[in-house]
């Protein structure tokens, strides 16, 4: 099968297709960590997918960005279902009510490629390219976005949207508050990032048992 017709490609495609819907149909500010997530996905499966049809391969290119990527826009898809939006059906302000636009927007980006990306990681190759001792390099990115974001707003104190998320605004329940809540999330993100190599390591164990049971000798003879 060549590569241009192979399902790995055209699904590659369907997500920078996603993230950059989600991208241009809104107005978020980069300082969203959405929005910095999802930028981050666009580069690098517009990357992945220039890779593959250059190299004539359906394996994505470095597979430590790759995890990183698909850490990222699942802390984005998670924070915003459970924390933002506290599990609320996404679906509804697609087609009623306005903003239609920015909901579109919001779907695409907290919804559609996250599950896009997870599906990748989980089904397709290259398997078992993770490692655990990539986890504390993932973090630093979430990590160092949340001391810039204390740092810039103890700096500058007139700087336009200093809190973008409400777990870091100190002005009702104070610092103890934020840290707190970024020493809970830290937990979790640690949590998410070894689920993100467990799931590297089950596509691989699943895919391994799943081919030999379609090779068996004799197969082909009895159809």
């Amino acid at each position: 099968m060549s590569v241009r017709t192979s399902p790995a490609l055209w699904w590659r495609m369907g997500i920078v297709l996603s993230a950059g819907l989600g991208l241009t149909l809104g107005t978020s500010s980069l300082v969203y960590f959405t929005v910095q997530s999802n930028v981050i996905v666009l580069g690098y499966f517009i990357g992945a997918v220039y890779w593959m049809i250059r190299r004539g391969t359906v394996d994505a290119p470095a597979p430590r960005l790759r995890g990183a990527a698909t850490l990222y826009i699942l802390i984005t898809g998670l924070v915003s279902h459970i924390l933002l939006e506290h599990g609320a059906n996404p679906l509804p302000g697609l087609f009623d009510g306005p903003d239609r636009l920015q909901h579109w927007s919001s779907f695409f980006l907290h919804y559609v490629t996250p599950v896009m990306v997870i599906s990748d990681w989980l089904v397709l190759k290259p398997r078992n390219a993770s490692a655990w001792r990539d986890i504390p390099l993932w973090l630093a990115f979430p990590l160092g976005y949340a001391a810039i974001v204390l740092t810039r707003n103890a700096l500058f104190s007139n700087y336009p949207l200093p809190y973008p998320y409400f777990f870091f605004d100190p002005t009702t329940k104070g610092y103890g508050y934020v840290w707190g809540q970024i020493a809970l999330l830290t937990v979790e993100f640690v949590v998410l990032a070894a689920a993100v190599v467990g799931l590297d390591r089950l596509g691989t164990l699943v895919s391994g048992r799943l081919r030999p049971a379609a090779a068996q000798p004799g197969t082909e003879s009895a159809s």
